[in-house]
């Protein structure tokens, strides 16, 4: 996947509430990502299984 595909689904992902972008503790540069803990229904919205 290029880095730019990457960061689109990072974006959409965070933006639909299902991560949350975290700034590392060891390196200002970079950010890790967590998945959210506020429940979330994989694929309901879609309609696809």
């Amino acid at each position: 996947m290029a880095s730019q595909t990457t960061a689109t689904v990072i974006h959409r992902l965070k933006a639909a509430g299902h991560v949350e972008r975290l700034k590392s503790r060891s390196d200002g540069r970079s950010t890790r990502l967590q998945v959210s803990a506020a429940p979330t229904s994989v694929g309901s919205s879609s309609g696809r299984r």
